[in-house]
């Protein structure tokens, strides 16, 4: 395939993307993301915890300055271009070990399988970005015997961290320099070659760890992010907490019981057709089309009809089995680029959920970006492999991209992330910020939403402090307001710490911030409003602490606070009339 056919399928990927960027609004990640960016360069102090992503501030914050007026719309561009990118990455790796057609429609199923998912650019893409950036220039260095692209793969990978510390497993992936190596150690050189290759990923790693060092102290937020590199640290040693190492790996395991408990009805029937077909003696071009049209419809089913998070447990079964079958085939042994790039795409499985709070349900999407695809093309081109003659390939692959482009459809318009219901039922948009422009929303979102801003107007300007719990930082970002607690969304901070933050920012601030209390809880893919939204004798669960919510009522009691306004989805609450606050950053007394 030529490059310019490619081009515009990418292009034309982008544009189906874009069809969904203008609807919906949820305010927690969305919120957390872009207040931080938002705040980076004025008010980076107040956004501690949110340091340990600084490298994607930094691109969002960059992004938002060149683009001052685009609001929430124009970060969803920007996520959007981040996922046509990472397509593209995908497919430049496996283009060269399959055929273009069947890596192409293998790259679209994982775009398609995002549908309804968080366009918006945050974190999670931008790091398997940069990873598999760094696999591309690793494997194109090992395949060429040239140092510079090793080099840059271990900048691009070191530098990563910075873009979300868990990102320091990424690392690993030097591995691949040893499994090369074990592939071809019978070559005159093999062992040099592997010490320079060794050498020139250690120096590019060292220098990717400190360039970004540099510009942090350049830009004066040395201690900001050691005091997020400490709050991660208090976090990890919390047993109650999420991103607690015991939490992390209790989360692990059940996640890999899921992974067998929905791979295995779609997977192993699908597995099971496609290997009897490919080991048998069946030559029958139109019967070898058939079967592989009826996988990917039993995908497209996949795809449809299993929540979003069910899905990509499947995915997981298929990348895992295919993956790890062919590795452990004789074949894998003389395609070292593909024994490589299949290694490196089960490695980012395995490794890259780790440091989510839930492991696969909020990193596996992005984690099979490599290696689903790459089972997919490689379960194709296995049941193809007998015959020679390929012209009815391209029709086979052309009916199976039309059924995943209407399912993917039909799922981003009726079940979008975290927003249950049709798009058709977003007709609102909200009035009282610009920085919502573009962006439609149920009309009970954009009233409570339009009355809340307009109180808020009314007591709070840029830069002022203001407390939101628990799970709506969106309001700091279409206030421009500093979060009092160091964070716009506390729900990070487990009870112990909260109670710190509070305590230390009293102290920091003498007058106190008016505090807005959410009443939605937010639940497994959803926001369910509660009336009693103070409610301590609920039971936790892993977004839920009683504790944290006793934090902020002793908070509220000590500081005399009452509510001032109320609707459906949101309660403003100020403090007694004495310690009503100007919001304003204290002033350090000069020496």
């Amino acid at each position: 395939m030529r490059t310019l056919p490619a081009v515009a399928f990418f292009a034309a990927l982008a544009l189906w993307q874009m069809v969904w960027i203008f609807f919906g609004l949820e305010p927690a990640d969305t919120g957390w993301h872009l207040s931080f960016y938002q705040q980076f360069f004025s008010h980076p102090e107040a956004h501690e915890f949110d340091f340990l992503y600084w490298l994607s501030g930094l691109v969002g914050s960059v992004w938002m300055h060149v683009f001052p007026e685009g609001g929430l719309l124009w970060v969803r561009v920007l996520g959007l271009l981040f996922e046509t990118a990472t397509a593209a990455l995908v497919f430049l790796c496996l283009r060269r070990v399959f055929s273009p057609e069947t890596a192409l429609l293998s790259v679209a199923l994982v775009v398609f399988s995002h549908a309804g998912l968080p366009a918006h650019f945050f974190y999670n893409p931008f790091s398997v970005f940069l990873l598999l950036l760094g696999v591309f220039l690793l494997l194109k260095g090992l395949r060429e015997t040239r140092l510079l692209p090793v080099f840059f793969a271990g900048f691009v990978l070191s530098a990563s961290i910075f873009a979300r510390v868990p990102n320091l497993l990424g690392l690993s992936l030097a591995a691949l320099i040893v499994l090369n190596y074990l592939l071809c150690r019978q070559e005159d050189g093999a062992l040099r070659q592997l010490a320079r290759q060794g050498a020139a990923f250690t120096g590019g790693a060292i220098c990717g760890l400190l360039a970004p060092l540099l510009l942090v102290f350049t830009l004066g937020q040395g201690d900001v992010l050691r005091n997020a590199l400490e709050i991660l640290f208090a976090k990890g040693a919390d047993g109650a907490d999420a991103h607690g190492i015991a939490n992390m790996l209790s989360y692990a395991f059940h996640n890999y019981l899921k992974v067998f408990q929905n791979g295995v009805p779609w997977s192993i029937p699908l597995t099971l057709v496609l290997t009897v077909f490919a080991l048998s003696r069946i030559t029958a071009r139109p019967v070898r089309a058939a079967v592989l049209l009826a996988a990917f419809l039993v995908l497209a089913f996949l795809l449809n009809y299993q929540f979003w998070t069910a899905r990509f447990f499947a995915f997981y079964f298929i990348a895992i089995v295919t993956g790890g079958a062919f590795l452990l085939t004789k074949i894998a042994r003389v395609q070292r680029e593909k024994t490589l790039l299949c290694a490196a795409g089960l490695l980012l499985l395995v490794l890259f959920p780790f440091g989510s709070d839930c492991y696969i349900y909020s990193a596996g999407m992005y984690a099979v970006w490599l290696a689903f695809p790459f089972s997919c093309a490689l379960l194709v081109e296995t049941v193809l492999s007998r015959t020679a003659d390929r012209t009815n390939v391209l029709p086979v692959l052309c009916v199976a991209f039309a059924a995943f482009f209407a399912v993917a459809s039909h799922q981003a318009a009726c079940n979008p992330f975290f927003a249950p219901g049709r798009i058709t039922e977003r007709t609102a948009q909200i009035k009282n910020s610009t920085l919502l422009r573009g962006v439609f929303v149920k009309p009970a979102t954009a009233e409570n939403l339009d009355s809340l801003l307009s109180e808020l107007k009314k007591h709070v300007a840029a830069g002022d402090a203001l407390l939101c719990y628990e799970s709506i930082p969106l309001v700091h970002y279409l206030t421009d307001t500093r979060p009092y607690a160091r964070t716009s969304w506390p729900l990070f901070y487990p009870a112990s710490l909260f109670a710190k933050k509070l305590s230390e920012a009293e102290q920091r601030e003498p007058e106190r911030p008016f505090v807005v209390i959410s009443k939605q809880s937010r639940g497994a893919g959803r926001f369910d409003l509660q009336r009693n939204y103070l409610d301590e004798t609920k039971l936790d669960y892993p977004l839920f602490s009683r504790e944290r919510l006793r934090v902020l009522k002793d908070f509220l009691r000590r500081n005399e606070y009452r509510p001032v306004f109320e609707n459906d989805y949101f309660a403003l609450w100020a403090p007694a009339a004495g310690q009503r606050t100007t919001g304003k950053e204290p002033q350090k007394k000069k020496e």
